[in-house]
């Protein structure tokens, strides 16, 4: 590949375009959230909400992001009516909007303390 940035860079442009440049280095091990926007939230309560499935705690509708297999809970979008998340983790906005709405987040840990009104 000698005169690849001279003579011979024509020929690198046509043959292997991607010969130079950065190829970058991916984390195979990099622990990524799956996150969830309150809008997608909204979307699974009215899914949820609707079938026997569902649970109430203190009179809120019990979700469980971590059996739906998300970890994180984003601010974008709007909630309308109580709802009780549980989550690992979550953003200030969300926080906020749910308690607006008259929700609650709390941790898998906080969990058992809370009272339950009964299946719907």
């Amino acid at each position: 590949m000698a005169g690849s940035h001279k003579h011979m860079y024509t020929w690198v442009l046509k043959y292997r375009p991607d010969y130079f440049g950065k190829k970058g280095f991916r984390r195979p091990n990099k622990p990524r959230a799956r996150a969830i926007s309150l809008r997608g939230l909204s979307q699974l309560a009215e899914r949820l909400s609707g079938t026997k499935d569902a649970r109430y705690l203190e009179d809120r509708l019990l979700i469980d992001l971590a059996k739906d297999g998300y970890t994180k809970l984003t601010g974008s979008g709007r909630v309308d009516g109580k709802l009780l998340v549980v989550s690992e983790a979550w953003t200030k906005r969300s926080e906020q909007k749910i308690a607006e709405a008259g929700g609650r987040i709390v941790k898998p840990s906080q969990l058992q303390g809370l009272s339950p009104r009964g299946e719907a």
